[in-house]
Order: C-alpha cells, then sequence, then structure tokens
C-alpha cells in the first residue's frame, strides 16, 4: 500500500483499519519506506482503535528520526513515549509493537528494526482494532502488514497427566 496525505490542517491524520478483528492483546509489525518525508510526517501503526478519534499511535518521525508512541483520545494526539532512532540505509524499515499484560499493568513495546526502543505502561485503551496511521504532510508505503493476537492467562503447554 502507497499512502500519500497532503493536509494542511494541524493534526490531520489517515487510518487504514482492519475493520473485522478486534483484539485486546496485540503483536503488529509492519515494513515501511519514507517517501516524501518533510519535518511534519509521521507514519506507522494505529491498534487498540476505538474509533476513528481513539486509539494508540506507533508512528516513526523520518525527519528528526525518532519514534513516538501517541494516544490519540477525541482526534487530539497525546504524546505518551518518544525514542530516538538510528535509521540506515536500507530503504524498507520494519516497525513492531507489542501490547500485553503483566500483573495488571498494560504494557506496549515497540521495536524498530529488530530493536526494543520504548516499555512502558499505559491502559488508556483496550480492545480495538488495528492498522496503519499517517499524520501530517506525509508519505509512506508499507508492506508485510502482520498482526497476532497475544492470548494471557494461558500456559504455553498443558499441565502434565499424573
Amino acid at each position: 500500500v502507497q499512502q500519500s496525505l497532503v493536509c494542511e490542517q494541524e493534526g490531520c491524520y489517515q487510518l487504514m483499519v482492519s475493520d473485522t478483528i478486534q483484539v485486546d492483546y496485540v503483536d503488529i509489525s509492519v515494513r515501511m519506506k519514507m517517501l516524501l518525508g518533510t519535518p511534519s510526517s509521521y507514519g506507522g501503526l494505529a491498534f487498540s482503535i476505538q474509533d476513528a478519534n481513539n486509539f494508540y499511535a506507533a508512528v516513526v518521525h523520518p525527519e528528526s528520526n525518532h519514534v513516538v508512541v501517541y494516544a490519540v483520545k477525541e482526534g487530539k494526539p497525546e504524546e505518551l513515549a518518544k525514542a530516538e532512532l538510528i535509521v540506515s540505509d536500507t530503504p524498507w524499515h520494519t516497525l513492531r509493537v507489542q501490547r500485553y499484560t503483566i500483573v495488571s499493568k498494560e504494557v506496549i513495546e515497540v521495536f524498530f528494526d529488530q530493536h526494543m526502543l520504548l516499555s512502558f505502561w499505559d491502559g488508556s485503551f483496550g480492545v480495538g482494532k488495528f492498522g496503519l496511521v499517517a499524520m501530517g504532510k506525509s508519505g509512506f508505503a508499507f508492506d508485510n502488514l502482520r498482526a497476532m493476537e497475544l492470548l494471557t492467562q494461558r500456559p504455553f503447554s498443558r499441565p502434565s497427566a499424573y
């Protein structure tokens, strides 16, 4: 999927959402290529999407070399965490997000090119849809969107039969 967004309004974003699947805890990843990056461009993954105005967004900011996680509430992005990137010269990069629970804490971890950059707690949103997001004046190409539901409170293997 190639996306190109021309939007002069501040806080403008586009979502591409998987309408048929809702998950609570998810491991989601996408390969992405920055095409028309400007200082106001962001692109990446959206998850725990409640509706078009309420969701998490883990996005790459190519001009400043940062990955930022937002909680978009009522259409307004609130920055939750930010980390600096070291971007290689390859055109395609991988962005991955894992959202899971540990002892009643909602954990979000963000990886860029197989390196974990962020790990923090936030419980703003629960069960929701997932997809892609582009914010600001931007152009991105996305490939290989993958998502796997993480099942919690279940053992990895069955107990012994004795």
